[in-house]
This record gives C-alpha cells, sequence and structure tokens, in this order.
C-alpha cells in the first residue's frame, strides 16, 4: 500500500488555500486587488520552501516547525487579509483544520488508487484539484449560512483560546499514531493511521463550526433582546 507521509508541498498548498477560503468568505473585496494576489503568491511560494525545507527534521524539531508554518498562517491572515489580531486568530485555527483534513483527505484517497495502479503524476494532479476543489467549495457554501461581520464582531480573545485549544487537541489526536501506536486509540497499521486522522480532522472541523454556529446564536439572541 502507498501510505507514506503527505508531501510537504501538498500540505503548503492546503493551508495556503484554507486561509485563500477564510479570508475570501470573510471580504471578497480584496481579490480584485492585483497587489493581494501578488502577495499571497508570494506567501504561497515561500510556504512551500519552508515546509520542504524542513521535510526531513527530526520529531524534536518537527511540532517546533508545525508551529512556525500556522504562523505564516496567522501573518498571512493578518497582514495579507487585513484582519485584526484576534479575527486573523480565530480564522487561523479554523484554516488550520480545514487544511489537515483536506490534505489528509486527499492523500488517503489518493493512496487508495495507487494502491490499485492509479500511480500517472496526472492522475495524482488531477485528483488534487478535484477535491481540494470540491472541499473548499463545500467550506464557502456552509460559510454563506453565518453573518460574517456580526459573528467576527463577537471575536474576543476567550474565542480565541477556544478555537486555538480545538485545533491544537485535534491535530495533537490526528497525529498521536506518528508517536505512540500502542495506545487505545492508535494504531501501527499504516492505513488505519490514515484513517484515524482524517476522520478525527474532520470531526475537529465538525466542532469548530458548530462553536461558531453558537456564536451566530448568541449575537442573533442579543439582537432580538435588545429589539424587546
Amino acid at each position: 500500500m502507498y501510505y507514506q507521509d503527505i508531501p510537504r508541498y501538498y500540505t503548503a498548498i492546503a493551508e495556503w488555500c484554507a486561509c485563500m477560503v477564510v479570508l475570501y468568505a470573510i471580504q471578497k473585496e480584496y481579490f480584485k486587488s492585483i497587489k493581494f494576489w501578488l502577495m499571497s503568491i508570494g506567501i504561497l511560494f515561500f510556504q512551500i520552501l519552508f515546509l520542504e525545507l524542513t521535510g526531513n527534521v527530526s520529531s524534536t524539531f518537527w511540532i517546533p516547525c508545525m508551529a512556525i508554518a500556522i504562523f505564516l498562517m496567522y501573518i498571512f491572515l493578518l497582514f495579507v487579509g487585513n484582519l485584526n489580531f484576534l479575527n486573523a486568530g480565530y480564522s487561523c485555527a479554523k484554516a488550520f483544520l480545514l487544511a489537515e483534513f483536506i490534505a489528509s483527505l486527499e492523500w488517503q484517497i489518493f493512496a487508495f488508487f495507487h494502491a490499485r495502479g492509479y500511480e500517472s503524476l496526472c492522475f495524482q494532479m488531477l485528483l488534487a484539484v478535484a477535491i481540494y476543489g470540491s472541499a473548499f467549495f463545500i467550506v464557502l457554501y456552509v460559510e454563506r449560512s453565518f453573518d460574517k461581520q456580526q459573528y467576527l464582531n463577537e471575536i474576543k480573545i476567550k474565542e480565541v483560546f477556544v478555537s486555538a485549544g480545538i485545533a491544537v487537541v485535534i491535530f495533537g489526536f490526528s497525529n498521536l499514531s506518528f508517536i505512540y501506536n500502542n495506545l487505545p486509540f492508535t494504531s501501527s497499521v499504516r492505513s488505519d493511521i490514515f484513517f484515524i486522522r482524517t476522520l478525527v480532522d474532520f470531526s475537529g472541523i465538525a466542532i469548530i463550526y458548530v462553536y461558531q454556529s453558537r456564536i451566530c446564536e448568541y449575537v442573533a439572541n442579543r439582537w432580538w433582546y435588545c429589539l424587546a
């Protein structure tokens, strides 16, 4: 079976795409700016370069490298996306979970087909475009149901810490099998590790959107209370 670690450039592209989707859902007018696109593409190349250069680091430095990658996403949302510190923090946690899930899902499906003889680079690229595109289109559709400005105005330090905590816990559980493979919720079988990671990452996205819907519900209830 072709179950190996996800290529680093796949992860970088997923992280960049997740940030772009989150930004598009919030302020799509930025996407008409040439300056925005030039800066965004520059960030993409830097993300790919950083993750490729750190692809063979030991497990000791793996967590710090992932922390730097997340920080790059935060910088992207903060300065290129022009979000404030709190909104960038909340959006970064959500974008990171989206990137982790979509990269894991795509590579798991690719490994499934690769084991059955679909090995061409063209197929790999088409599959990545199809899955990344479909997944992020669904995310944009889900985001349409939220009043962006209303819930963003309610993002305080508490919401940032909660969303960051969700992201950290989900990331830890989804990658636990790579460190400890003899625990009740881990595995030493490579295909099972991929399945666990994808499933846990999906659960994280569900949790973060449930939390976001609760914020919107709080805003709506407070608005009706003020009218009454």
